[in-house]
Protein backbone atom coordinates (compact mmCIF):
# COMPACT_ATOMS: atom_id res chain seq x y z
CA UNK A 1 0.00 0.00 0.00
CA UNK A 2 0.93 3.42 -0.26
CA UNK A 3 1.16 5.74 2.31
CA UNK A 4 2.01 8.93 0.34
CA UNK A 5 -1.26 8.26 -2.18
CA UNK A 6 -3.26 7.86 1.06
CA UNK A 7 -2.47 10.71 2.55
CA UNK A 8 -2.84 12.71 -0.52
CA UNK A 9 -6.71 11.21 -1.04
CA UNK A 10 -7.45 12.58 2.62
CA UNK A 11 -5.78 15.98 1.80
CA UNK A 12 -7.62 16.10 -1.02
CA UNK A 13 -10.97 15.12 0.73
CA UNK A 14 -10.79 17.64 3.58
CA UNK A 15 -9.86 20.30 1.20
CA UNK A 16 -12.88 19.50 -1.01
CA UNK A 17 -14.99 20.07 2.40
CA UNK A 18 -13.74 23.08 3.51
CA UNK A 19 -13.06 25.38 0.42
CA UNK A 20 -17.18 25.07 0.50
CA UNK A 21 -17.47 26.06 3.72
CA UNK A 22 -16.72 30.09 5.13
CA UNK A 23 -13.26 30.84 6.29
CA UNK A 24 -14.02 31.15 9.72
CA UNK A 25 -15.19 27.34 9.63
CA UNK A 26 -13.32 25.79 7.58
CA UNK A 27 -10.32 25.53 9.63
CA UNK A 28 -11.56 23.92 12.52
CA UNK A 29 -13.89 21.76 10.36
CA UNK A 30 -10.65 20.55 8.18
CA UNK A 31 -8.91 19.96 11.96
CA UNK A 32 -11.71 17.94 12.65
CA UNK A 33 -11.97 15.72 9.60
CA UNK A 34 -8.67 14.81 9.87
CA UNK A 35 -8.77 13.52 13.53
CA UNK A 36 -12.11 11.86 12.35
CA UNK A 37 -10.84 10.05 9.25
CA UNK A 38 -7.13 9.10 10.77
CA UNK A 39 -9.50 6.91 13.90
CA UNK A 40 -11.94 5.48 11.36
CA UNK A 41 -9.03 4.78 8.98
CA UNK A 42 -7.00 3.03 12.35
CA UNK A 43 -10.04 1.42 13.12
CA UNK A 44 -9.86 -0.48 10.02
CA UNK A 45 -6.34 -1.67 10.24
CA UNK A 46 -4.74 0.97 8.17
CA UNK A 47 -4.17 1.25 4.19
CA UNK A 48 -5.11 3.06 1.01
CA UNK A 49 -8.24 0.62 0.49
CA UNK A 50 -9.08 2.06 4.56
CA UNK A 51 -8.98 5.19 3.48
CA UNK A 52 -10.92 4.27 0.24
CA UNK A 53 -13.63 3.08 2.66
CA UNK A 54 -13.41 5.93 4.75
CA UNK A 55 -13.95 8.29 2.67
CA UNK A 56 -16.38 6.69 0.50
CA UNK A 57 -18.55 5.87 4.01
CA UNK A 58 -18.68 9.66 4.70
CA UNK A 59 -19.87 10.62 1.27
CA UNK A 60 -19.79 13.83 -1.48
CA UNK A 61 -17.40 16.07 0.41
CA UNK A 62 -20.12 18.69 -0.83
CA UNK A 63 -23.30 16.92 0.56
CA UNK A 64 -21.09 16.88 3.81
CA UNK A 65 -20.10 20.72 3.72
CA UNK A 66 -23.63 21.27 3.49
CA UNK A 67 -25.04 19.73 6.81
CA UNK A 68 -22.03 22.41 8.71
CA UNK A 69 -23.86 25.48 7.18
CA UNK A 70 -26.26 26.03 9.90
CA UNK A 71 -27.47 29.00 7.85
CA UNK A 72 -30.54 26.96 5.05
CA UNK A 73 -29.52 28.12 1.65
CA UNK A 74 -32.43 25.70 -0.57
CA UNK A 75 -33.17 28.23 -3.38
CA UNK A 76 -30.50 26.80 -5.85
CA UNK A 77 -29.04 24.14 -3.14
CA UNK A 78 -25.31 24.30 -1.22
CA UNK A 79 -23.78 22.72 -4.13
CA UNK A 80 -24.57 25.82 -6.98
CA UNK A 81 -25.31 28.04 -4.68
CA UNK A 82 -21.90 29.70 -4.14
CA UNK A 83 -20.87 29.83 -7.70
CA UNK A 84 -24.86 30.89 -8.09
CA UNK A 85 -24.24 34.17 -5.77
CA UNK A 86 -20.04 34.72 -7.06
CA UNK A 87 -21.49 34.67 -10.59
CA UNK A 88 -24.97 36.47 -10.05
CA UNK A 89 -22.73 39.25 -8.07
CA UNK A 90 -20.34 39.44 -10.71
CA UNK A 91 -22.37 39.96 -13.43
CA UNK A 92 -24.73 42.36 -11.65
CA UNK A 93 -21.78 44.70 -11.22
CA UNK A 94 -20.64 44.63 -14.54
CA UNK A 95 -23.69 44.72 -16.73
CA UNK A 96 -26.18 47.18 -14.56
CA UNK A 97 -23.53 49.99 -14.45
CA UNK A 98 -22.71 49.84 -18.25
CA UNK A 99 -26.18 49.77 -19.28
CA UNK A 100 -26.90 52.68 -16.76
CA UNK A 101 -23.70 54.74 -18.47
CA UNK A 102 -24.51 53.99 -21.89
CA UNK A 103 -28.25 54.91 -21.43
CA UNK A 104 -27.56 57.84 -19.59
CA UNK A 105 -25.19 59.03 -22.63
CA UNK A 106 -27.27 58.31 -24.86
CA UNK A 107 -30.18 60.07 -23.39
CA UNK A 108 -28.40 63.23 -22.26
CA UNK A 109 -26.13 63.31 -25.36
CA UNK A 110 -29.22 65.23 -27.16
CA UNK A 111 -31.58 65.80 -24.41
CA UNK A 112 -35.18 66.00 -25.93
CA UNK A 113 -37.35 65.17 -23.01
CA UNK A 114 -35.11 67.01 -21.04
CA UNK A 115 -32.25 66.20 -18.00
CA UNK A 116 -34.98 64.63 -15.48
CA UNK A 117 -36.26 62.25 -17.53
CA UNK A 118 -33.11 61.35 -19.02
CA UNK A 119 -31.97 59.85 -15.85
CA UNK A 120 -34.75 58.59 -15.44
CA UNK A 121 -34.72 56.95 -17.96
CA UNK A 122 -31.41 55.45 -17.28
CA UNK A 123 -32.08 54.33 -14.34
CA UNK A 124 -35.19 52.47 -15.08
CA UNK A 125 -32.68 50.66 -17.73
CA UNK A 126 -30.73 50.07 -15.32
CA UNK A 127 -33.29 48.80 -13.03
CA UNK A 128 -34.84 46.34 -15.52
CA UNK A 129 -31.65 45.24 -16.67
CA UNK A 130 -30.66 43.62 -12.97
CA UNK A 131 -34.16 42.37 -12.67
CA UNK A 132 -33.72 40.34 -16.05
CA UNK A 133 -30.05 39.19 -15.68
CA UNK A 134 -31.36 37.89 -11.93
CA UNK A 135 -34.02 36.63 -13.24
CA UNK A 136 -31.98 34.73 -16.11
CA UNK A 137 -29.20 33.58 -14.16
CA UNK A 138 -31.65 32.04 -11.67
CA UNK A 139 -33.73 30.40 -14.08
CA UNK A 140 -30.32 28.31 -15.85
CA UNK A 141 -29.00 27.57 -12.24
CA UNK A 142 -32.51 25.86 -11.22
CA UNK A 143 -32.36 23.97 -14.77
CA UNK A 144 -28.56 22.88 -13.78
CA UNK A 145 -29.72 21.67 -10.37
CA UNK A 146 -32.44 19.64 -11.39
CA UNK A 147 -30.65 17.88 -14.08
CA UNK A 148 -27.80 17.63 -11.53
CA UNK A 149 -24.85 19.05 -12.41
CA UNK A 150 -22.22 19.09 -9.77
CA UNK A 151 -19.63 21.63 -10.33
CA UNK A 152 -15.97 20.34 -10.87
CA UNK A 153 -17.14 16.83 -11.28
CA UNK A 154 -15.38 14.67 -13.75
CA UNK A 155 -18.91 13.10 -15.00
CA UNK A 156 -20.94 16.51 -14.67
CA UNK A 157 -23.65 15.23 -12.88
CA UNK A 158 -24.82 13.77 -9.15
CA UNK A 159 -24.45 10.20 -9.17
CA UNK A 160 -22.45 7.23 -7.27
CA UNK A 161 -19.34 9.19 -5.63
CA UNK A 162 -15.84 8.05 -5.75
CA UNK A 163 -12.70 9.54 -4.63
CA UNK A 164 -10.84 8.91 -7.47
CA UNK A 165 -13.05 12.30 -8.66
CA UNK A 166 -11.39 14.60 -6.29
CA UNK A 167 -9.69 17.41 -7.41
CA UNK A 168 -6.16 18.33 -5.94
CA UNK A 169 -5.86 20.23 -3.40
CA UNK A 170 -6.15 23.99 -4.65
CA UNK A 171 -7.19 23.22 -7.93
CA UNK A 172 -9.74 21.58 -9.98
CA UNK A 173 -11.30 24.20 -12.19
CA UNK A 174 -10.10 24.31 -16.02
CA UNK A 175 -12.64 26.61 -16.97
CA UNK A 176 -11.69 29.83 -15.27
CA UNK A 177 -15.01 31.97 -13.71
CA UNK A 178 -13.84 35.18 -15.98
CA UNK A 179 -14.10 33.74 -19.58
CA UNK A 180 -17.68 33.09 -18.68
CA UNK A 181 -18.59 36.23 -16.97
CA UNK A 182 -16.74 38.11 -19.91
CA UNK A 183 -19.21 35.95 -22.59
CA UNK A 184 -22.06 36.43 -20.38
CA UNK A 185 -21.40 40.31 -20.47
CA UNK A 186 -20.95 40.44 -24.49
CA UNK A 187 -23.72 38.40 -25.10
CA UNK A 188 -26.07 40.71 -22.96
CA UNK A 189 -24.89 44.22 -23.92
CA UNK A 190 -25.15 42.68 -27.61
CA UNK A 191 -28.99 41.31 -27.38
CA UNK A 192 -28.90 44.86 -25.20
CA UNK A 193 -28.04 46.70 -28.00
CA UNK A 194 -29.98 45.00 -30.92
CA UNK A 195 -33.57 45.91 -28.47
CA UNK A 196 -31.70 49.46 -27.85
CA UNK A 197 -30.77 50.71 -31.06
CA UNK A 198 -34.53 50.57 -32.73
CA UNK A 199 -35.32 53.76 -29.79
CA UNK A 200 -31.80 55.02 -30.48
CA UNK A 201 -29.62 56.34 -33.12
CA UNK A 202 -26.42 58.56 -34.07
CA UNK A 203 -28.98 59.77 -36.77
CA UNK A 204 -32.47 61.46 -36.65
CA UNK A 205 -34.81 62.46 -39.33
CA UNK A 206 -37.84 64.53 -37.96
CA UNK A 207 -37.32 63.88 -34.50
CA UNK A 208 -37.52 60.49 -34.23
CA UNK A 209 -34.22 57.72 -34.64
CA UNK A 210 -33.20 55.88 -37.35
CA UNK A 211 -32.84 52.25 -36.53
CA UNK A 212 -29.27 50.87 -37.56
CA UNK A 213 -30.93 47.61 -38.49
CA UNK A 214 -33.65 46.81 -41.17
CA UNK A 215 -36.80 46.73 -39.56
CA UNK A 216 -38.30 43.11 -41.55
CA UNK A 217 -35.40 41.56 -39.45
CA UNK A 218 -38.03 41.20 -36.55
CA UNK A 219 -40.04 38.91 -38.97
CA UNK A 220 -37.91 36.06 -38.57
CA UNK A 221 -34.15 36.66 -37.84
CA UNK A 222 -33.67 38.60 -34.57
CA UNK A 223 -35.93 35.86 -32.79
CA UNK A 224 -33.70 33.08 -33.97
CA UNK A 225 -30.79 35.28 -32.72
CA UNK A 226 -32.54 35.78 -29.36
CA UNK A 227 -32.94 32.09 -29.15
CA UNK A 228 -29.19 31.15 -30.22
CA UNK A 229 -27.92 34.25 -27.76
CA UNK A 230 -29.99 32.90 -24.59
CA UNK A 231 -28.27 29.53 -25.41
CA UNK A 232 -25.22 30.87 -25.14
CA UNK A 233 -25.94 32.72 -21.88
CA UNK A 234 -27.01 29.06 -20.83
CA UNK A 235 -23.75 27.41 -21.70
CA UNK A 236 -21.56 30.33 -20.53
CA UNK A 237 -23.25 30.05 -16.87
CA UNK A 238 -23.03 26.26 -17.22
CA UNK A 239 -19.11 26.59 -17.53
CA UNK A 240 -19.05 28.29 -14.63
CA UNK A 241 -20.31 25.92 -12.63
CA UNK A 242 -18.79 23.10 -14.03
CA UNK A 243 -15.85 24.29 -14.20
CA UNK A 244 -14.72 21.16 -16.32
CA UNK A 245 -15.22 20.15 -19.81
CA UNK A 246 -17.46 17.23 -19.75
CA UNK A 247 -18.42 15.76 -22.99
CA UNK A 248 -22.35 17.00 -22.49
CA UNK A 249 -20.28 20.91 -22.34
CA UNK A 250 -18.50 19.99 -25.33
CA UNK A 251 -21.60 19.10 -27.06
CA UNK A 252 -23.44 21.62 -26.54
CA UNK A 253 -20.40 24.51 -26.94
CA UNK A 254 -19.95 23.08 -30.31
CA UNK A 255 -23.34 23.25 -31.63
CA UNK A 256 -24.16 26.51 -29.91
CA UNK A 257 -21.20 27.80 -31.74
CA UNK A 258 -22.28 26.11 -34.70
CA UNK A 259 -25.68 27.62 -34.52
CA UNK A 260 -24.29 30.86 -34.12
CA UNK A 261 -21.99 30.97 -36.71
CA UNK A 262 -24.34 29.55 -39.40
CA UNK A 263 -27.01 32.00 -38.22
CA UNK A 264 -24.65 35.00 -39.45
CA UNK A 265 -23.14 33.32 -42.09
CA UNK A 266 -26.77 32.99 -43.33
CA UNK A 267 -27.89 36.38 -42.13
CA UNK A 268 -25.47 38.56 -43.96
CA UNK A 269 -25.08 36.50 -47.05
CA UNK A 270 -28.66 36.40 -47.89
CA UNK A 271 -30.88 39.53 -46.14
CA UNK A 272 -30.31 43.75 -45.79
CA UNK A 273 -29.01 44.03 -42.79
CA UNK A 274 -28.54 47.59 -42.50
CA UNK A 275 -32.08 49.62 -42.71
CA UNK A 276 -32.20 51.91 -45.90
CA UNK A 277 -32.71 54.88 -44.08
CA UNK A 278 -29.75 54.54 -41.79
CA UNK A 279 -27.74 54.28 -44.86
CA UNK A 280 -29.04 57.04 -46.78
CA UNK A 281 -28.51 59.40 -43.25
CA UNK A 282 -24.71 57.84 -43.61
CA UNK A 283 -24.14 59.01 -47.26
CA UNK A 284 -25.91 62.30 -46.61
CA UNK A 285 -24.15 63.58 -44.01
CA UNK A 286 -20.94 61.70 -44.78
CA UNK A 287 -20.83 61.73 -48.92
CA UNK A 288 -19.74 58.31 -48.73
CA UNK A 289 -21.65 55.25 -49.41
CA UNK A 290 -21.79 53.00 -46.54
CA UNK A 291 -19.28 50.04 -46.51
CA UNK A 292 -22.04 47.39 -45.63
CA UNK A 293 -20.16 44.65 -48.05
CA UNK A 294 -17.23 45.64 -45.76
CA UNK A 295 -18.97 45.50 -42.46
CA UNK A 296 -20.30 42.25 -43.09
CA UNK A 297 -17.30 40.16 -44.38
CA UNK A 298 -15.55 41.36 -41.38
CA UNK A 299 -18.31 40.67 -38.86
CA UNK A 300 -19.02 37.17 -40.23
CA UNK A 301 -14.81 36.17 -40.51
CA UNK A 302 -14.67 37.03 -36.69
CA UNK A 303 -17.89 35.34 -35.86
CA UNK A 304 -16.77 32.21 -37.27
CA UNK A 305 -13.23 32.29 -36.36
CA UNK A 306 -14.10 33.08 -32.90
CA UNK A 307 -16.88 30.44 -32.85
CA UNK A 308 -14.31 27.43 -34.66
CA UNK A 309 -11.22 28.77 -32.24
CA UNK A 310 -13.70 27.93 -28.75
CA UNK A 311 -14.94 24.81 -30.63
CA UNK A 312 -11.24 23.08 -31.03
CA UNK A 313 -10.04 24.84 -28.25
CA UNK A 314 -13.06 22.90 -25.77
CA UNK A 315 -12.81 19.45 -27.76
CA UNK A 316 -8.80 20.20 -26.97
CA UNK A 317 -9.31 20.65 -23.35
CA UNK A 318 -12.05 18.26 -22.49
CA UNK A 319 -9.47 15.35 -24.18
CA UNK A 320 -6.67 16.62 -22.41
CA UNK A 321 -8.44 15.82 -19.18
CA UNK A 322 -9.16 12.49 -20.05
CA UNK A 323 -5.58 11.91 -20.67
CA UNK A 324 -5.03 13.03 -17.03
CA UNK A 325 -7.70 11.28 -15.66
CA UNK A 326 -6.84 7.75 -17.24
CA UNK A 327 -3.21 8.67 -16.33
CA UNK A 328 -3.95 9.25 -12.96
CA UNK A 329 -6.19 5.88 -12.68
CA UNK A 330 -3.20 4.39 -14.14
CA UNK A 331 -0.53 5.77 -11.79
CA UNK A 332 -3.22 4.95 -8.57
CA UNK A 333 -3.75 1.20 -10.00
CA UNK A 334 0.28 0.52 -10.21
CA UNK A 335 0.15 2.32 -6.76
CA UNK A 336 -2.03 -0.44 -5.41
CA UNK A 337 -0.50 -3.60 -6.82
Amino acid sequence: MNAGRSNDLVERYVWAVARRLPKQVGADVAQELHATIADMVEARGGGEEAVREVLVELGDPAQLAAGYVTKPRHLIGPELYPTYVRLLTTLLLVIVPLVLVVTLVAELWDPVDGVPLGVLAGLQAAAQTGVMVAFGVTLVFAVLERYGVVPGAAGGRRGAWDPATLSPVGGGRQISIGGPVASIVFLSLLLGWVVWQRSHSVFHVDGEPVAFLDGALWDAWVPVFVAIVVAGIAIEVWKAVSGVWTLALVAANVAVNTAFAAFFVALLGTQRVVAPAFEGEFERLSGEQFPGGVVAFAFAAVVVGISAWDSVDCILAWRRRRREAAAGARTAAGAAG
